[in-house]
Parts: C-alpha cells; sequence; structure tokens
C-alpha cells in the first residue's frame, strides 16, 4: 500500500477521501435506480410491444430483484435497517452480479 508515491498523508487521505466518495456516489445510483424501478411493475417489463419492452420474465424479475437489493444496500448504508428484513447472510450484491453478467453475455 505504501511507496514512495504515496507516503504522503496528505496524498493517502486523498485517495481514501476519493474511495469514499465513490461508495457514496454509488449510492445516490442506488437510489435512482430505486425511483426508476419503483414506477413500474413485472407486467409492466413483461408486456409485448407496443405497449411493453416484452422481455422475457426471468430478466424482468432479476433486473426488478436487482434494483431491490440495490435499494436494500442503500437503506443499510443510511439508516442501518433494511425495511425487507432479509435473514443474516443475506448477499446483496447477487442478484446485481446475475443482470451484470447476463448483460455480459448477450
Amino acid at each position: 500500500m505504501f511507496n514512495a508515491s504515496n507516503t504522503n498523508p496528505g496524498m493517502i487521505i486523498q485517495q481514501v477521501q476519493a474511495y469514499l466518495m465513490q461508495i457514496r456516489d454509488g449510492m445516490t445510483a442506488a437510489q435512482y435506480l430505486h425511483d426508476f424501478t419503483s414506477a413500474i411493475s413485472l407486467t409492466d417489463l413483461t408486456t409485448p410491444p407496443p405497449d411493453g419492452p416484452g422481455m422475457i420474465q426471468a430478466d424482468a424479475q432479476g433486473i426488478l430483484d436487482a434494483a431491490a437489493d440495490a435499494w436494500g444496500h442503500m437503506q443499510l448504508y443510511q439508516t442501518g435497517t433494511d425495511d425487507r428484513h432479509p435473514p443474516v447472510g443475506y448477499a446483496y450484491g447477487a442478484s446485481q452480479k446475475r443482470v451484470i453478467s447476463s448483460a455480459r453475455t448477450r
């Protein structure tokens, strides 16, 4: 972690602040994602064109699950509690990783 280029305390503080701001910005993105997805339902996503995008149900559910988990993670960050009360050991990133992975394989 420490080498000739980052032994200055000011540089270390600056780097830590940059990472913390990225985490905070991710929480803002979770809020925006929640705002977007709370206005849509599974039916909205799976309805065929011209009234909807006609997504496959599993993909649509995956998106909604990942958005809900991102919101739960944001709630933990902001308040220390996820109002869904998931079980101990619940992996908030699992649904998000599935959505990200499926997007990369298409």
